[in-house]
């Protein structure tokens, strides 16, 4: 249905800054006066926005209506559409270009600053993350770290942020104090491997806790994001080695975010792949009786974007991937086919790029030092080594982590980290 002024209202102007209201008139979506038609003006463009009345009583403030301790709605959503209407023509009142009051049917009344209305309301179209927030890197020459006596959360959320990794150091060399180090910065994320681990290569003979993973033995294991057969990632990832390893057994990092910028400059085609196409991920492990695990993850892409294209999570694990149950029978068997074969290309351009020296950053974890891993955006990996080499670690959540983190960082970026 077209849109119909159905009341003129005269034109306004605001001087100063910000945004200011040229003009204003009732409309009709759907057969009534149910939108309020804007023309705003910030510096020297001109923007048409129309708003359904039902937006702005949903966006009201006023404190039967919502709760500012809270920060929560008061409404139950049940009569927005019904009370979403203007007590008459002269329902609606601009004052000094910059203030829409409205005068609701029902008595209530809201007022809106139309800077905070533009925030509140307009989708972004286009965000490119700042430098200086977000930083992809191919090689990190000096790691981000800090020394636990210095230990302030503020830091650790811009490292973490810009660089996906941060090391502690300082720390006691034991499990104990890594555990309560990691229980600073956030809450324990929990899975069937325990919330929190001692392991090594010698697990089984040491009785430490035992899983049938890689992980637990001497041999090299690739860049890769750990629990991609969860629905719920990891998020952060710690390790602290106890005891070194008499040779070998580095770690790896690799910034799995500049992975995949370099795999869209080089391959368009292969990075809206991967980011569209879903894959299954598990985690089994036979036991026996009740010890039996059967982990999976279905309909992930391996490089995750937000709305606005930009890249927030990677799972990549070329080692948990589920049988690959794509091919289809009959009429769509050729058509299956090649698409198979173009995500194995995909695929495979992006491991080249994500197993690249180039890529890579080398490092001797010691005693003392701690390592806080984004599990969505850095890969980790480790050279195989020999002799006793004893590791601890856990999982965070990264949903309270950032939480925590947030209210730390540049005002501009918050909602998009």
């Amino acid at each position: 249905m077209l849109l119909r002024p159905s009341l003129a209202v005269r034109f306004f102007q605001r001087n100063g800054f910000g945004t200011k209201i040229v003009n204003s008139a009732l409309m009709s979506l759907e057969g009534r006066n149910d939108a309020l038609q804007l023309t705003v003006q910030r510096g020297q463009q001109q923007h048409r926005l129309v708003v359904p009345l039902v937006w702005l009583r949903d966006h009201c403030r006023h404190p039967n209506r919502y709760n500012q301790k809270t920060n929560q709605r008061v409404s139950n959503a049940t009569d927005l559409l019904e009370k979403a209407e203007v007590d008459g023509e002269e329902g609606i009142v601009i004052t000094e270009g910059s203030k829409i009051s409205i005068h609701w049917a029902d008595g209530q009344e809201s007022v809106f600053n139309i800077d905070k209305l533009v925030q509140d309301s307009v989708v972004d179209e286009k965000l490119v993350l700042l430098d200086e927030a977000v930083q992809p890197w191919r090689k990190l020459d000096r790691l981000p770290r800090l020394h636990v006596s210095n230990f302030n959360m503020k830091t650790v959320a811009e490292y973490f942020v810009k660089y996906g990794v941060v090391m502690i150091d300082g720390v006691e060399e034991n499990a104990d104090a890594t555990e309560e180090l990691c229980r600073r910065v956030a809450p324990i994320h929990d899975t069937f491997y325990g919330p929190f681990w001692v392991f090594s290569n010698q697990t089984q003979e040491k009785g430490e806790e035992y899983h049938e993973d890689t992980a637990y033995g001497n041999d090299t294991i690739g860049p890769h994001t750990d629990g991609t057969y969860f629905n719920q990632t990891p998020g952060i990832q710690i390790f602290h080695c106890l005891h070194p390893a008499e040779e070998g057994g580095d770690t790896i990092l690799v910034d799995g975010f500049s992975c995949a910028l370099q795999l869209k400059s080089e391959n368009p085609a292969a990075f809206k792949l991967l980011s569209e196409k879903k894959i299954e991920h598990h985690y089994v492990e036979i036991g026996n009786g009740s010890n039996q695990l059967y982990s999976t993850a279905v309909n992930k892409p391996v490089i995750e974007l937000d709305p606005h294209g930009n890249v927030v999570q990677i799972r990549f694990n070329p080692y948990d991937r589920a049988p690959f149950r794509v091919l289809r029978q009959d009429d769509r068997a050729e058509t299956s086919a090649r698409e198979v074969l173009a995500f194995y290309r995909a695929y495979e351009a992006f491991s080249k790029i994500c197993h690249s020296e180039q890529n890579a950053t080398s490092i001797g974890l010691r005693p003392g030092t701690v390592i806080f891993i984004d599990n969505f955006r850095v890969f980790h990996s480790r050279t195989s080594f020999k002799g006793w080499r004893q590791m601890c670690g856990c999982y965070l959540s990264r949903d309270n982590f950032m939480a925590k983190a947030r209210p730390l960082l540049p005002e501009q970026i918050r909602r998009y980290v």
